[in-house]
């Protein structure tokens, strides 16, 4: 009993005088850009600059921050900086978790939350996409019978599937934020079209056949926007006169925000979860790209599309809605609303540990 109480006031006195870590679970992507892990690093960096110890968690030692002839790092596709954040390895059993602690899980890893189910740590689930919500996790099971009673997502339609799921628990959106990388070219745009599809064979179907349809059009470059670094990807994209997104399952969908912000047309699929950005009203999608329910149409739009761009005939209203759809994606913002949560859930956290350690030491026995 006196340990447990020592515990808590030990997990208080942290708190208090911000001796305390954010540990960020993340994934090994092997050098392969995934937004999701890239948003992960974002938070963590806006933490550390915000004067909060958050870090980055992973799994096995060979978890690379630098490319070597194993394979491409952090560094390689995020950029130095990223790399350059504290990185902790579970193998290397590197971490020794209070209750002054929090630890971040992403959604799709329901067995660290049952491995990690004793952790004296507040944990908090990180949900980015709601396919990978139901993935691993067990039936009949509950992110609650886990110990889990937070959520923080990216997007108000994620926010309300979860809720559609798990509604006994707390549920915060962060919105993600889309880099000040992306920025409109000061050169004419070129006969390029960026192309991004979950799955490299629906990038080359779509190609295949819109040559196949329209062979007059082999001249067009393709341009799949897969393995580069952000830097590269940014410099990349603002070259093109079009771009293709086609990710059935995305939650949030940054590649055509990144694209709206370069000035670049989207002729996309609609995801089976409409994002923020992507909601008209009532039911209707908003008019900031060409979009479709049919991934078969995919050629014939970009054929309408191109030919409209070699016009200068693509509609005035689609540029305007694509900017102020963006506007909603800034850094300050996410900066802002990720410092906030993080400050008032660390009060909470000191009022439910001092809540316990009352209860605790009611339950001492009273010595005569």
């Amino acid at each position: 009993m006196e340990n447990k109480i020592e515990n808590i006031k030990n997990g208080l006195e942290n708190l208090k005088n911000n001796n305390y870590k954010i540990y960020y679970f993340v994934p090994d992507t092997k050098g392969n850009a995934i937004a999701s892990v890239a948003n992960t690093y974002e938070h963590v960096k806006i933490l550390r600059e915000n004067g909060i110890d958050a870090c980055l968690l992973h799994e096995k030692n060979d978890y690379l921050l630098y490319g070597d002839d194993k394979g491409s790092g952090i560094a390689d596709w995020l950029g130095e900086e990223y790399a350059k954040l504290p990185h902790y390895s579970v193998e290397k059993n590197e971490v020794n978790v209070g209750l002054g602690d929090f630890v971040v899980i992403p959604e799709i890893f329901s067995n660290v939350m049952e491995s990690t189910i004793n952790f004296p740590a507040k944990r908090i689930v990180f949900a980015q996409s709601y396919d990978y919500i139901l993935e691993i996790l067990d039936f009949g099971k509950s992110w609650k019978d886990y110990g889990i009673t937070d959520v923080i997502t990216t997007s108000g339609s994620l926010s309300n599937q979860i809720k559609g799921l798990f509604g006994e628990l707390n549920i915060h959106t962060i919105p993600c934020a889309i880099s000040d990388k992306f920025t409109k070219s000061d050169i004419p745009k070129k006969p390029y079209i960026a192309i991004h599809t979950r799955g490299g064979e629906k990038t080359s179907r779509i190609i295949k056949s819109f040559f196949l349809k329209y062979p007059q059009f082999r001249w067009i470059t393709f341009r799949d926007m897969k393995s580069m670094s952000v830097q590269e990807f940014a410099d990349e994209l603002k070259d093109c006169c079009l771009a293709v997104w086609v990710d059935d399952i995305s939650s949030f969908g940054t590649f055509p925000l990144e694209c709206f912000k370069t000035g670049v047309p989207v002729i996309g699929v609609v995801p089976n979860l409409v994002p923020e950005w992507l909601k008209g009203e009532g039911d209707t999608i908003k008019e900031n790209g060409i979009w479709t329910n049919n991934v078969l149409q995919i050629p014939d739009l970009i054929n309408i599309a191109f030919k409209s761009w070699m016009e200068d005939n693509i509609p005035e209203s689609i540029y305007k809605n694509m900017e102020d759809s963006v506007k909603l994606y800034t850094p300050n913002l996410m900066n802002t609303v990720l410092v906030s949560y993080y400050k008032n859930l660390i009060k909470e956290r000191q009022a439910e540990l001092s809540s316990i350690l009352i209860n605790e030491e009611k339950q001492q026995p009273v010595v005569s």
